[in-house]
Parts: structure tokens; sequence; C-alpha cells
């Protein structure tokens, strides 16, 4: 389980940025922290079971700093108002598909992403869907992903035009367009504090592994 008072810690951050509330809480943070650790590495472990790219990794290669970087932002809050967390081959600056937890109030999220690749990278997953569509229509039309995915999306939208070396009439060419690809799945406040929750988490990331695996394969090929 994570920490119960997780949600509203982060809420209280959120109304009091500042380096003096979070020195008086910072022993609160910590057993947030620790929490958060074990848990991710329980979580790890049982990912690991069908992924082993990603058996090596602990929760401390994967957390990411609550501290901020307001050197060059208009925003100078010192801190982070949520938590989160990737798991990926080659760890925080992976090249590779992520398992990612995003937890803050009313905003939690599991995410798997391959985030603005290279124009290199993005031109293999173009070309590895292209060429082995029948593989990839079956990971998107597989039941559990539709359950909790439903569709494959882009933060950065859309290419304008068919790149030359596509066929403008490929079935799939929605998923040639996308300029990087995300699936994401949206989780409560009440579902963040279950005792269920690592369980569910494993449930989304057995349905995410065969499209993590495909594009990680065009990444490669």
């Amino acid at each position: 389980m994570l920490h119960p008072k997780i949600i509203p810690f982060l809420e209280w951050l959120f109304e009091n940025n500042n380096k003096a509330y979070f020195e008086e809480n910072r022993q609160l943070y910590q057993e947030i922290k620790n929490y958060f650790e074990i848990f991710w590495d329980s979580l790890i472990k049982n990912i690991s079971s069908f992924d082993q790219e990603i058996e090596f990794l602990n929760a401390k290669n994967c957390i990411f700093r609550i501290n901020r970087d307001a050197r060059f932002s208009a925003n100078k809050n010192p801190y982070k108002t949520n938590l989160w967390i990737n798991i990926a081959k080659w760890w925080r600056k992976s090249i590779f598909s992520w398992y990612y937890l995003h937890i803050e109030s009313w905003n939690s999220f599991f995410w798997g992403w391959i985030f603005m690749p290279t124009t290199q990278n993005s031109y293999r997953i173009r070309k590895y869907i292209y060429q082995n569509k029948d593989e990839f229509k079956n990971i998107i039309n597989n039941k559990d992903f539709k359950k909790y995915f439903n569709k494959i999306h882009s933060f950065h939208g859309s290419l304008k035009r068919i790149p030359a070396w596509f066929d403008k009439d490929f079935e799939l060419i929605e998923y040639i367009l996308l300029k990087d690809w995300v699936v994401n799945k949206s989780i409560t406040n009440e579902e963040l504090l279950s005792k269920d929750l690592e369980a569910e988490l494993i449930k989304y990331a057995k349905a995410l592994f065969p499209l993590s695996n495909f594009l990680n394969k065009a990444l490669i090929s």
C-alpha cells in the first residue's frame, strides 16, 4: 500500500509550496517516500516476472525528485505537487517504452509510452508497424488492452502529411502518423489508496506489455 497521507500531503504542499512548510513536514514526506519505494520495489519484482528487461531495476533508480528546477521557469515554486515514478529498460533516460505512475490529487494515472522519440526512432516505429500490421492489430484489439487503455494516442498530435515512403491507404495509417505513442489509465484517489492498488497496476502492466514489447522491438530492428 501507499502511505495513507500521500494525497493530503500533496494537497497541503499545493497550498503551501514553500521551504518552511516542507521542512516542517519533512519527516512525513520521508515516511511517504519510504512507503512509495517499498511499494514500487514490489511492483517492479512482479512486473519483471513477465517483462524481464526491467528485472534489475529498483525504486531508487526510477523515482524522480520532488524538488523543482525553477532556474529557467516563471513558476518559482520549489517543490512539485505530484509524485511519479517510471520503469524502463536503461532507467530514467531510456529511449524504450515506460511503465509510468503519476500521483496527484484527482489527477493520478498509469501510462505506457514512448515519449518524444527522435526522428530516427519515430521512423523505426512507423516502419515496424507498417511491416508487422497483423501483430500490431492483435495487440490493440486484445480484450485486456481495450479494457484498460482502449486506444493509442499522442501528446504531440499527428503528422500533417503522410511520409512519402508509406501508403496513404494503409489501414493503420492513424498510428503511422502519431508523433509519440501513449496509452493511459486514470486512477481515482480511492483506487490509489486501496489495498488492491498493486494488483490492479499489475493487471494494467500485463495488458500493456505486448505493446511495450512491440515498440521496443521496433527500436532495435
